[in-house]
């Protein structure tokens, strides 16, 4: 797969606008996020409570095409509406991130005709994503393919949408990749294991999906190749620099996000637990008074910072790119995944080194910090932000070699 072919470029785009009353709407919400936080784990999505205020402000919408009810505001308004969510509780954010993307995803990668289809249906234009199957038989017939049986994994949002975008891998009888799809199939049509049984992240109802006997038209069908290479069927969006953005960029950089806004709840609930805690077995009645905690907060906080104006550079690059109609060339590419997953290591440590500074307390799963830090970890587990890896792609093409991957 050339993964160095891209869309012609063009001279300049309509540029979406950055939000503030959508970002301050998702502050707002954000607020009422930690009280629910064990009933979402409990139930393993977002509670309606949650579906119903996200809904009303419009925040699955973000990246939905004027022309079919949403906002289409820029990607940085996505980057801050999710990190304030998530700052309330992770599973929201998670979610949004997910699902708005599946959004994007409807209206970049289908014709216009197809991408109405989606968005006539209102809540179910909500399109959840699951890429890798864990198993599959999959096969082309002449007006489209069938999935006779398949399991997908981690389709995160799932239970709050209306279609399920699946990975759609065809193989030659020699078992080798003849071509990369992927298909919207309803959700009518799909089978919600409930194997979403997680140390973390528990709200955002990651389940595997079960799809047997389905027939996905050629109109549902994606060519993932050309998606990836930033070559769009939405004709009607080509002026439009949001429908516009790199494919693979634009998911993996928006994985991290949430990780940020973890990092800064931790960050809050340490400074409010060191206020009302003491050290044992120092002179230090309150840990909010010791040096030690002075400085891990100094260093958390870089930490943090650090990875946002990482991952806001990223997006900005993205942006720019889509609006003046310029590739984004490999290089680039594979620096935009190693800034993400750097930002990823990041919050990690300093989300650590704040759960190492909590005490002996933080062993019992309800102490707040500790909830915050298994959300934390499953969140820097997913392959998309792995940052051993992406060093590596880095690397690999700084010294000239193929990525060895088409997801850059």
């Amino acid at each position: 797969m050339n993964v160095l072919t891209s869309a012609p470029e063009k001279t300049s785009r309509i540029a979406a606008p950055y939000r503030p009353d959508l970002v301050a709407a998702a502050e707002a919400i954000a607020a009422n996020l930690r009280d629910r936080r064990e009933e979402t784990d409990r139930l393993g999505r977002l509670p309606d409570s949650t579906v119903g205020e996200l809904e009303s402000a419009g925040l699955f919408d973000i990246l939905t095409p004027v022309a079919h009810g949403g906002h289409e505001a820029s990607f940085e308004t996505l980057m801050d509406c999710v990190i304030a969510l998530s700052r309330g509780d992770a599973a929201v954010g998670w979610t949004v991130s997910l699902l708005g993307g599946g959004g994007w995803g409807a209206a970049a990668f289908y014709s216009k005709e197809i991408a109405s289809s989606f968005f006539s249906s209102g809540r179910n234009v909500h399109m959840a994503g699951a890429f890798q199957p864990k198993t599959a038989k999959i096969r082309r017939v002449a007006d489209g393919i069938v999935i006779d049986s398949g399991v997908w994994g981690f389709a995160s949002g799932i239970r709050h949408a209306g279609w399920a975008f699946l990975g759609l891998p065809i193989f030659d009888e020699d078992g080798q990749l003849a071509e990369l799809a992927g298909g919207a199939v309803p959700i009518s049509d799909v089978e919600i294991l409930d194997d979403w049984d997680t140390i973390g992240l528990r709200g955002t109802g990651s389940n595997s999906v079960s799809v047997s006997d389905v027939f996905v038209p050629n109109a549902r069908i994606v060519d993932l190749a050309q998606a990836m290479a930033g070559i769009y069927k939405s004709e009607h969006l080509e002026d439009h620099a949001l429908y516009r953005i790199p494919m693979v960029p634009f998911f993996f950089t928006k994985l991290a996000f949430t990780s940020v806004g973890i990092a800064k709840a931790m960050v809050d609930e340490f400074v409010e637990q060191a206020a009302r805690r003491g050290i044992l077995y120092t002179p230090y009645q309150k840990q909010s008074e010791a040096p030690v905690a002075h400085l891990q907060v100094g260093e958390a906080t870089a930490k943090i910072e650090a990875a946002e104006l990482l991952l806001r550079k990223c997006v900005q690059v993205l942006e720019r790119a889509a609006i003046d109609g310029s590739a984004v060339s490999l290089p680039v590419r594979t620096e935009l995944r190693r800034n993400a997953g750097y930002a990823n290591k990041l919050t990690m440590e300093a989300v650590d080194m704040l759960a190492g500074a909590a005490g002996a307390s933080f062993a019992f799963q309800d102490h707040p910090l500790n909830r915050l830090w298994r959300d934390a970890r499953v969140a820097n587990l997913h392959a998309g932000i792995n940052p051993t890896w992406a060093f590596e792609l880095y690397g690999r093409v700084r010294f000239g070699l193929d990525p060895g991957s088409p997801m850059v």
